[in-house]
């Protein structure tokens, strides 16, 4: 086998981000958005956890403290989230994302915020924690939109 075909063959086998670990949970999670724009397509909000991956899933206006919440379909032990930030332009606009878990949607324990600018994914470990929410935002006295291309959870 030629050199090339080789490494061809390995950057396909190999993807760049490996899934973090433990059983993708979230691909049947209910999305719940606290708001809606303009440029916001309702049609596509789950294809943040299933479905094609596109260039941003959803929209919210500018707003304080933007979320996304992914209500899972039973209660699990959380142990990595993945983040996929906005493919198609603003991405900056995610830096200070957070993370929240919750057990019952209404008490929310912070177990993640990203530090730095923005990135194009975040892998997040976590410490096998119980919740059947999870909640992605930007928490901010300054209205901001929030728009993400797809979160994975994943569990026991």
């Amino acid at each position: 086998m030629k050199p090339s075909v080789f490494l061809l063959l390995l950057a396909i086998a190999s993807p760049a981000n490996p899934p973090p670990p433990g059983t993708l949970i979230s691909a049947k999670a209910s999305v719940r958005i606290s708001s809606t724009c303009e440029y916001d397509t309702p049609e596509t909000h789950l294809d943040l956890v299933r479905g094609p991956e596109t260039d941003c899933a959803f929209h919210t206006r500018s707003e304080k403290s933007p979320w996304v919440i992914l209500k899972l379909p039973k209660p699990a032990t959380i142990t990595a989230l993945r983040i996929v930030n906005r493919k198609d332009g603003n991405a900056a606009r995610a830096a200070g994302l957070t993370a929240w878990l919750s057990t019952d949607g209404k008490s929310w324990t912070e177990v993640w915020k990203a530090s730095g600018p923005a990135q194009a994914v975040w892998d997040v470990p976590l410490s096998n924690i119980p919740a059947s929410f999870v909640k992605i935002g930007l928490a901010s006295d300054q209205p901001q939109f929030l728009h993400l291309s797809r979160i994975s959870v994943y569990g026991l």
